[in-house]
């Protein structure tokens, strides 16, 4: 599996943002994001499963907004 599958983006979230997220890590190939429903999701495609790995452990963690104490973290499958 070279593909995760990226969620929890704020609603005004653009594509470019993504890429921007992802374009410096490790064996990043390409990303898309899918804006149909009521959430925003990002698809990125790595070069290996163990790098795909690797990025999907890091983000799990990962805080993409904080406004007014809130806390908006990215979930990743």
């Amino acid at each position: 599996m070279r593909t995760i599958f990226i969620l929890g983006f704020p609603a005004d979230v653009k594509e470019r943002e993504l890429q921007n997220l992802l374009r410096w890590w490790p064996g990043y190939e390409a990303s898309q994001m899918n804006f149909k429903g009521e959430q925003a999701m990002g698809f990125a495609l790595f070069s290996s499963a163990a790098m795909a790995m690797s990025a999907r452990d890091a983000l799990q963690v990962f805080v993409i907004s904080l406004q007014a104490g809130y806390c908006q973290k990215l979930g990743v499958l």
